[in-house]
C-alpha cells in the first residue's frame, strides 16, 4: 500500500534520484511501499538506466533475487521522509517523469529468440552496459551467477561469451590482448573468433598453457547445441582425452559441429608456424570433449553420441595431419612426432610403440600397411589431410602403423646427420622413385662414412642393418618376401644386391677392411 503524499509519478522520481545514488536501502524501502507503481519491470529499467555500473553487483543481488521471488514487502515500522518532493507539483513531478526515457530491458540488436522474461533480458542488458561503460566484465559473472537457474538462455551466454572473454582479457594473457567488448566479440566469425581466442596460445611460458587454452577459451566459446542458431539469428536482426571410438567411418557432421572445423584448420596450421605448439595441443588436450566451463553447466551433456564420436575422430584426423606437415626434420622434431602418434595411438586403444631410440635398435617387422603403399596416396600428402577421404590420416591401427614406420625411416636418417622429415619419408615409400632412393642413400653412406671414421666397425653393422630395414621394413623377418625385387620400404627399389654392393664399395674407397670382415660375418651369422 503506497504512503499517503507522495503520488506514482513523485515515487518514481524519488526512485530514479535513490538510484542514481546508489542509495539501495532507501530504494527497497520505496519499492516496498509503492508495488502499484514500482512494479518489478519499472524497477528493473530504474535500475538499469540510472545504478551507476561500477556499483559491486553483490550490493543489489539481494534487491534483484527478492525481486524474483517476491520478498519485498512493506515495512511500516520504517520511517520515509518524503519532504524532498513536497514543493514539487504533480504536474512537474509527471513532466520530469516522461522526460526520464528508461531504457527498455531489451538490449539493442539483441538476437530474435532473446528471452522474454524481464528479470533474465535486464541481467544481460546490465552486464553489457557494465562492459560499455566500465569494462568491468570481470563482474558479469558474479552478477549472473545467482540467476543461472532460471534460463539456459542466460547460462549459454555467460559461458559461449563472457566466460571466454573474461579468461582471455584478464585471466590467461591479461597483457598481451587488447581487450574486445561483449558486442564486438559476439560478432565474429567462427575462424575470426578462434585466432583471437588462440592469438597467443603457445607464447606462454606456463606449464600446459596451450592445453589450457584450448579446453577454457574453445571450449566455453563451442559450448552449447543452439550456438550456431543463436548467432544466425542474431546476426539476421541486428542493424548489421576421451577415448576415440575405433569406427571405420564417421558420422555425417551437422552444423553445429562445423564449427569446429576452424579449430581443427588452426592446429594443422601450427604444424607449419610453430610445431611445438601443435605437438603440446595433443599432448595436452584431449578434443573437443575437453573442456572447462568455469563450474557454470548444470550437468547435462552438451554433445549427443554421434556428435561426439564425429568430433573425437576429426581431432584425432587432425593430429595425424600434423605429423605429416610438421616441416622440421631434426631429432627433436621427429620425437614431437613421436608423442603425437602415440598420444592418438592411446585415444585409440591400440598397442603402444616403443621410443625411437629403441625402434631404431629393435627394427621391428612393420606389417599391415601394404594397403596404403600406393602412388595414389602420395597426393594427400600435398592436399586435403583433413579431407574424409583421405587414407594416409584415417585414425586407423593401418594408419598408424604407417606413420610409425614413416617415423622410424626419417629417425633413422635424421640419426645419421641427413636430415629427413617425415613428409620426405612419406614420399619415398609411395612414390617409390629409384632415382630418389639412391639419392638418400647415397646422402646415408657419405654421412655414415664421415661417423664411421670417428667410431668403430660397430658402426657399420649398425648402419648396413638399418639401410637394410629401410628397404623393407624388416620384411624378411616378418615372412613377406624380404628377398624380392622391391621391397615396401623408403629403399624399397633398390635391390638388396645393390645395396650390399654400395656398402662394400664404400667401405672399400676408404680402407675400412676390418668394418668389410665384420658385415660379412653378419652376413654369415644371419644366413
Amino acid at each position: 500500500m503506497a504512503r499517503p503524499g507522495l503520488s506514482p509519478a513523485k515515487a518514481v522520481l524519488w526512485a530514479v534520484q535513490l538510484a542514481c545514488e546508489a542509495n539501495l536501502s532507501t530504494f527497497r524501502i520505496l519499492v516496498s511501499q509503492h508495488r502499484k507503481t514500482l512494479r518489478n519491470e519499472t524497477v528493473l529499467r530504474i535500475v538499469l538506466s540510472h545504478l551507476p555500473e561500477s556499483l559491486e553487483p553483490s550490493l543489489y543481488i539481494p534487491l534483484l533475487q527478492d525481486l524474483v521471488t517476491g520478498n519485498i514487502v512493506e515495512d511500516p515500522e520504517i520511517p520515509v521522509d518524503t519532504s524532498a518532493f513536497e514543493e514539487l507539483s504533480e504536474k512537474e513531478a509527471a513532466k520530469r517523469v516522461r522526460k526520464l526515457h528508461l531504457l527498455p530491458l531489451v538490449w539493442p540488436n539483441a538476437p530474435a529468440d532473446a528471452p522474454e522474461d524481464p528479470i533474465v533480458l535486464f541481467l544481460i542488458h546490465r552486464a553489457l552496459r557494465i562492459d560499455e561503460n566500465t569494462g568491468l566484465i570481470t563482474q558479469i559473472p558474479e552478477l549472473l551467477a545467482p540467476f543461472l537457474h532460471l534460463s539456459q538462455y542466460l547460462r549459454t551466454w555467460l559461458i559461449t561469451t563472457v566466460l571466454p572473454l573474461l579468461r582471455l582479457n584478464y585471466e590467461y594473457h591479461p597483457t598481451d590482448i587488447p581487450n574486445i567488448s561483449i558486442p564486438s566479440f559476439e560478432r565474429l566469425s567462427d575462424a575470426a573468433g578462434i585466432n583471437l581466442l588462440l592469438s597467443k596460445t603457445g607464447n606462454s611460458d606456463s606449464k600446459d598453457a596451450v592445453g589450457r587454452d584450448l579446453r577454457g577459451l574453445i571450449g566455453p566459446w563451442m559450448y552449447g547445441d543452439t550456438r550456431q542458431k543463436r548467432r544466425r539469428l542474431r546476426k539476421n536482426s541486428s542493424v548489421s582425452a576421451q577415448t576415440v571410438a575405433p569406427l571405420d567411418e564417421a558420422p555425417v557432421a551437422n552444423q553445429k559441429c562445423a564449427s569446429w572445423e576452424e579449430v581443427f584448420k588452426w592446429i594443422t596450421a601450427q604444424a607449419t608456424t610453430s610445431w611445438k605448439t601443435a605437438v603440446e595441443v595433443i599432448e595436452q588436450w584431449d578434443g573437443p570433449g575437453d573442456v572447462d566451463l568455469g563450474g557454470y553447466e548444470d550437468g547435462t551433456e552438451w554433445l549427443d553420441e554421434e556428435d561426439q564420436q564425429h568430433l573425437e575422430r576429426r581431432y584425432a584426423r587432425s593430429a595425424l595431419a600434423v605429423a605429416y606437415l610438421v616441416p622440421d626434420s631434426s631429432l627433436e622434431a621427429l620425437e614431437g612426432i613421436h608423442r603425437i602418434v602415440s598420444r592418438i595411438i592411446v585415444l585409440l586403444d591400440l598397442d603402444r610403440i616403443p621410443t625411437l631410440e629403441v625402434s631404431g635398435a629393435l627394427l621391428s617387422p612393420i606389417t599391415g600397411v601394404d594397403i596404403l603403399l600406393s602412388s595414389k596416396n602420395s597426393s594427400f600428402l600435398r592436399n586435403g589431410l583433413l579431407e574424409d577421404s583421405n587414407t594416409l590420416t584415417k585414425p586407423i591401427e593401418a594408419s598408424l602403423k604407417l606413420l610409425h614406420a614413416l617415423l622410424v625411416s626419417a629417425y633413422l636418417f635424421t640419426r645419421e646427420r641427413v636430415n629427413m622429415n617425415l613428409k620426405r619419408a612419406a614420399e619415398l615409400a609411395l612414390l617409390q622413385h629409384e632415382s630418389e632412393q639412391r639419392m638418400e642413400l647415397g646422402r646415408l653412406l657419405k654421412s655414415g662414412l664421415a661417423l664411421g671414421q670417428k667410431g668403430d666397425d660397430k658402426h657399420w653393422t649398425r648402419l648396413r642393418n638399418s639401410i637394410l630395414w629401410l628397404r623393407s621394413w624388416g620384411a624378411e623377418e616378418a615372412g613377406e618376401g624380404g628377398d624380392a625385387e622391391h621391397g615396401k620400404g623408403v629403399l624399397g627399389e633398390i635391390s638388396k644386391e645393390e645395396i650390399e654392393v654400395s656398402i662394400l664399395k664404400t667401405l672399400l674407397s676408404n680402407n675400412r677392411n676390418s668394418s668389410i670382415s665384420m658385415i660379412h660375418a653378419t652376413r654369415a651369422d644371419q644366413i
